[in-house]
């Protein structure tokens, strides 16, 4: 065996080789390598192409939660405004549990808005409103807000 300059144990075997079996072997050895080249290439691509998706489908369900928080903030706002609108035609209402279908929120899920009014010991006009707000509220996952506020009857 020669010492090595630079030179595979393949090319010793090429130099015994004719012309067109050194060619033919050095193309398969070539091919061979492309098609290496060709399969990491390709599973460089797939895995670049599963972090993508998996990003994609993470700031989805990121911006439906937002969406969901957005609209229970936004019935919590309505409940508010209902319950300010039922103490001026009744000042002794105390409150009420309003379920919303999910067809009227034009979205899947449906939505309770509970309404609490206390009336203050000290002031007889004055009351605590408390909303809360659960949208979806048989999902694993529910959304709930609330909010509380003091109204004064005849201030409306």
């Amino acid at each position: 065996m020669t010492p090595y300059r630079g030179r595979s144990c393949f090319d010793d075997d090429l130099a015994n080789l004719s012309g067109d079996d050194r060619a033919a072997r050095t193309t398969r050895r070539r091919s061979g390598l492309a098609a290496m080249v060709a399969l990491v290439s390709i599973s460089f691509a797939t895995v670049i192409a599963a972090v993508i998706l998996k990003a994609g489908v993470a700031e989805h369900g990121y911006m439906r939660r937002l969406e969901r928080q957005s609209q229970a903030d936004w019935l919590v706002e309505a409940g508010l405004d209902r319950a300010a609108a039922q103490l001026v035609r009744t000042p002794t209402y105390s409150g009420e549990t309003w379920p919303i279908a999910a067809s009227h929120l034009g979205g899947s899920q449906d939505a309770v808005v509970h309404i609490a009014i206390n009336r203050e010991a000290s002031n007889s006009k004055r009351r605590t409103v408390h909303v809360t707000v659960v949208l979806d509220p048989k999902s694993v996952t529910p959304i709930e807000t609330s909010k509380e506020t003091t109204l004064a009857i005849g201030e409306f």
